[in-house]
C-alpha cells in the first residue's frame, strides 16, 4: 500500500484499485450509496452507506473533499430529478462491498417531469453506468423530459447511460370556441 494511497484512481471500466485504499476510487474523495444503505448514515465509509443519491449530492454540496459518489448497483427510486452537482461524478455499478464496479447498471426510477439536471455546472462532472427511467406524468400539460442541462459548457459527462423517458401528461382543456353566427330564418314546407 505504501507509495501507492496518493495516486490517482478515478473509477474505471476495469475495476482496477490503483492506489490499494481497498477500492475502484478514492476512499478519502467518495460518498457510498447502497438500496440498504440509511440517510441517517456519514456516507464517508464503505460500510456506513446512504440509502439515497440525492442525499449523497446534498452532502458532497457540503463537504468539498466528497466528488465522488458511488453507487451500489440497485434500484433506486426519487420523485424529484436527480440534480447534479458542479465538480462531483457518479458513478454507478459497485458491488456489495465498493471493491469493485460490474458491468452492471444502477437503476434509478425517477417520479418527475425531468429526469437529470445539471444547471451552472463550473467544473468537470460525470454521470456514468445508470439506466434512468423518468415515469409516465398524468397531470394534464406536464412534460416528461429525460434531462435539462443549462448554463453548463461542455462540462457534463455521460457515459455507460440509458435516459428513458414516458409519456407526458394529457395536453389541458382548450378555450370554449367562439359563438356560432346567429341562423337564418327557417322556411315553412307546404304540403
Amino acid at each position: 500500500d505504501e507509495g501507492f494511497a496518493e495516486q490517482p484512481d478515478r473509477p474505471d471500466d476495469e475495476g482496477l484499485d490503483t492506489n490499494c485504499d481497498g477500492i475502484d476510487g478514492i476512499i478519502g474523495e467518495a460518498l457510498f450509496v447502497a438500496p440498504n444503505g440509511n440517510d441517517r448514515n456519514s456516507g464517508l465509509t464503505p460500510d456506513q452507506p446512504i440509502q439515497t443519491i440525492q442525499r449523497a449530492l446534498r452532502l458532497a454540496a457540503v463537504f468539498d473533499e466528497r466528488t465522488m459518489i458511488l453507487v451500489q448497483t440497485g434500484v433506486y427510486r426519487m420523485d424529484e430529478p436527480l440534480s447534479l452537482v458542479s465538480g462531483v461524478s457518479v458513478f454507478g455499478g459497485y458491488g456489495p462491498l465498493f471493491e469493485r464496479r460490474n458491468a452492471d447498471r444502477v437503476s434509478l426510477q425517477v417520479d418527475a417531469g425531468v429526469g437529470v439536471q445539471a444547471v451552472g455546472l463550473n467544473a468537470p462532472t460525470t454521470l456514468e453506468q445508470f439506466d434512468i427511467q423518468v415515469m409516465d406524468q398524468f397531470e394534464p400539460g406536464a412534460a416528461a423530459i429525460g434531462i435539462v442541462v443549462t448554463d453548463s459548457g461542455d462540462l457534463l459527462s455521460i457515459s455507460r447511460t440509458e435516459i428513458r423517458v414516458g409519456r407526458g401528461g394529457d395536453g389541458r382543456d382548450g378555450n370554449d370556441g367562439f359563438d356560432g353566427e346567429i341562423g337564418r330564418p327557417g322556411i315553412n314546407a307546404a304540403g
